[in-house]
C-alpha cells in the first residue's frame, strides 16, 4: 500500500468512527426513554453533548469533507452532524452543512437525499421567518420525496408547509397539510412522522377553541413518540397537554407536562423548546402568585432565548416579568416590560402576538385613566392569541 492509499485508508476509517459516534450520540440526545448505560464511548447524554460542543468545529470539517468518501458513508456523517448543529441552535453553520449534503446527494442522482436536505433547509427557512423561501423549499422536497417512493420524507416536507400555514395564520390550509403528511406517515408505518402530524393539528384545533379534539390529538402524539423514542417529538407534545391543562386551570398538570418537556429538550440540547417550556412553567408560577419562581424561570428562558437568537421567545420572557411587575401592584414597570416585548414583536412583524400585547397594554393604560393612550393600542380581540406556542 503506498502513502496515497494510506491516506486514502485512514479518511475513511475516521468517517466511518465518526459516522458511529454520531449516531450513539443522536441515539442518547433525541430519545424518549431513559438511556442505557454501556453505549459507546460516552454512556448519558450529558457526555455526548460535552462530547458534541468541544468537537463541533473538527466535526464540522470532517462531515463536510465526508461525502467526498462515498455518499452513504459521508452523507449519513454530514447529516447527523448538520442534525446536532440544528437542534443546538447553530443553524447558519447547519443550513451550511446541510447545503453540502444537497449538493451531494444532486451529484449521487439521490432525489430522497436531496428531499430529505431541502426539508432540512427549509425548516431552518421557516425557523428565521422567510416563509415564502420556506414554502418554496418544502414544495419541491415533497414533490422529490414523492418521486423517489419516500412516504415517511414526504410527510416531512409537509409537515413543513403545515407549520409555516399555522404560523401565517392560515388555519384551513394547516389543516390540510397536517391531514396529508399524516396520512404519508400512516402509509410509512413511520410513528414519529404521524406523532408530528398529529401535534401541528392539535395545535390548530387549540387555537380554534377545539380543546377536546386538541386534547386527544395531543395524547396520540405522545403514545406515537414514546413508541418512536422520538424524544424532541414527544416535548412538543407534551407541551401541547400542558397549554391545555394550564387553560383548564389543571396547574398541577400541566406543571407536570411541562417539566418533563424541559427535562428531554436539555436532554437534546434543544435551547429553543426548552425555553418555551420554561416561559410556560413561569407563566404557572405567575397564577400562583409564585412570583420570585416566576422570575426565575422567566429568566432562565429569557437567557436561552436570547442565545438562539428567538425574538418571539425573548418577547415572551419580557413579557412574563410584566406580568408579575403588574401583580406585585407595579403598573409602571409592567408597562415598560410590556413595551420592550412589543418593539421586539413588531420587528419581527408577528402581527397576532403584537396584537395581544397591544391588549395588554390597553388594559393597563384603561386602568390608569389614560383612556386615549388605551385607544392607541387598540386591536380586534379575533386577532389576539397566547403568545406561548
Amino acid at each position: 500500500m503506498d502513502s496515497r492509499e494510506a491516506v486514502e485508508q485512514g479518511r475513511r476509517s475516521l468517517c466511518r468512527h465518526l459516522e458511529s459516534v454520531t449516531g450513539t450520540a443522536h441515539a442518547l440526545l433525541y430519545g424518549a426513554a431513559a438511556p442505557a448505560s454501556g453505549t459507546g464511548p460516552f454512556d448519558n447524554p450529558d457526555h455526548a453533548r460535552v462530547w458534541s460542543h468541544a468537537a463541533f468545529e473538527e466535526l464540522c470539517g470532517a462531515a463536510r469533507a465526508a461525502p467526498g468518501e462515498g455518499w452513504e458513508l459521508g452523507g449519513s456523517l454530514a447529516r447527523r452532524t448538520a442534525r446536532l448543529l440544528y437542534v443546538d441552535g447553530r443553524e447558519e453553520q447547519a443550513a451550511a452543512l446541510y447545503a453540502d449534503v444537497l449538493a451531494a446527494a444532486e451529484r449521487a442522482g439521490d432525489k430522497a437525499g436531496q428531499g430529505r436536505a431541502r426539508t432540512a433547509l427549509a425548516d431552518i427557512a421557516r425557523d428565521r421567518r422567510r416563509y415564502d423561501e420556506a414554502v418554496a423549499g418544502f414544495e419541491e422536497a415533497a414533490r422529490l420525496l414523492r418521486l423517489a417512493g419516500d412516504p415517511a420524507g414526504e410527510a416531512d416536507a409537509l409537515r413543513g408547509l403545515g407549520e409555516v400555514a399555522r404560523a401565517r395564520g392560515d388555519y384551513a390550509a394547516a389543516t390540510e397539510r397536517f391531514g396529508e403528511a399524516l396520512r404519508c406517515a400512516r402509509a410509512a408505518g413511520d410513528p414519529a412522522g404521524q406523532g408530528y402530524a398529529l401535534t401541528g393539528l392539535a395545535h390548530v384545533a387549540r387555537v380554534r377553541g377545539e380543546h377536546g379534539r386538541a386534547r386527544e390529538g395531543f395524547r396520540e402524539a405522545v403514545e406515537l413518540q414514546r413508541q418512536a423514542d422520538d424524544g424532541i417529538g414527544l416535548a412538543y407534545a407534551l407541551r401541547g397537554l400542558g397549554h391545555l391543562a394550564r387553560a383548564a386551570g389543571e396547574l398541577d398538570e400541566a406543571t407536570g407536562y411541562f417539566r418533563e418537556a424541559v427535562t428531554l429538550h436539555r436532554r437534546a440540547g434543544n435551547r429553543f423548546g426548552q425555553a418555551f417550556a420554561l416561559n410556560a412553567l413561569g407563566g404557572i408560577a405567575c397564577e400562583r402568585g409564585r412570583n420570585g419562581d416566576a422570575a426565575a424561570y422567566f429568566g432562565d428562558a429569557l437567557v436561552l432565548h436570547r442565545a438562539v437568537n428567538s425574538p418571539a421567545g425573548e418577547a415572551e420572557s419580557l413579557a412574563g416579568p410584566a406580568r408579575v411587575a403588574l401583580a406585585e401592584g407595579d403598573p409602571e414597570r409592567a408597562a415598560a416590560g410590556l413595551r420592550d416585548a412589543l418593539d421586539l414583536l413588531t420587528g419581527i412583524g408577528d402581527r397576532p402576538r403584537r396584537a395581544a400585547v397591544h391588549g395588554e397594554l390597553a388594559a393597563l393604560e384603561a386602568g390608569a385613566g389614560r383612556l386615549a393612550a388605551a385607544r392607541e393600542h387598540y386591536r380586534p380581540p379575533t386577532a389576539c392569541r397566547p403568545l406561548s406556542a
